[in-house]
């Protein structure tokens, strides 16, 4: 069955293939960039939803080699913290008006911009208490809005752990979450053959867009791409608060 794809489909797409260039360039904006953009073009529900369904395409192809690099004693903590309060999180997507959710959806985005621009990092401890504390942030917050990764990286890249570590920690933290996720929004009922269609077709386009963003690594400045789509996310994160 083809969607409609009219002005709404074609924005939804750009905001897609730019999100999944900036995947495969630096490993990260993609969900701060799709969430707040779908929910201005969709609703906060749809854009979750869809964001999830692509995100976890983009995992499975990463997920054998976190399975063999991650650390355990970090990931596990974290993981399970998140999976405690992801229901929450989706209480909330499901529950909270709609104009309100989308808003606040630009403004986590909005504040986690303020803080990669001022290159803040973690400086506490990296223990089993911090991580389940951060676990049941980020579950909080991915079950509401989809964003569930900054402040994971954040914690993540404080540790004493070189950037393989960094990433196949990551990795098994969505691993363990995004399990969690798909449980929460089946069990929920609030993922129906709509949003998935509109998640298949906008597939495709998220994996071209990854693959552009992994070419143009090396070619371009990552200073200079990182500046781009941190002013980006803040132009999507303000429509989203303004819209």
């Amino acid at each position: 069955m083809v969607p409609d794809l009219g002005l709404t489909f074609l924005l939804a797409a750009s905001a897609v293939l730019i999100a999944g260039i900036a995947r495969g360039f630096s490993g990260f904006g993609s969900a701060m960039i799709m969430s707040p953009a779908l929910a201005v073009l969709y609703d906060p529900v749809t854009a979750v939803l869809v964001l999830h369904v692509l995100e976890t395409a983009a995992l499975v192809q990463m997920l054998p080699v976190a399975v063999r690099e991650a650390d355990r004693k970090v990931v596990v903590p974290l993981g399970l913290a998140a999976a405690a309060t992801i229901p929450l999180g989706v209480y909330l997507l499901v529950t909270l008006d709609a104009e309100l959710l989308q808003r606040g959806i630009g403004a986590v985005v909005l504040a986690f911009v303020v803080v990669l621009a001022g290159n803040w990092r973690y400086r506490g401890p990296v223990g089993i208490a911090p991580s389940a504390g951060l676990g049941a942030v980020a579950g909080t917050l991915g079950g509401a809005t989809g964003v569930t990764g900054p402040p994971v990286i954040l914690f993540l890249m404080a540790g004493p752990f070189p950037p393989h570590k960094i990433r196949a920690n990551i990795t098994g933290f969505f691993a363990i979450s995004t399990t969690v996720l798909w449980v929460a929004y089946l069990a929920g009922g609030v993922f129906t053959f709509q949003i998935a269609l509109k998640a298949i077709w906008l597939l495709p386009i998220y994996i071209i867009g990854i693959t552009v963003g992994a070419r143009l690594f090396g070619r371009v400045s990552e200073p200079a791409f990182r500046r781009v789509v941190l002013v980006l996310l803040a132009a999507v994160a303000g429509v989203a608060i303004l819209a």
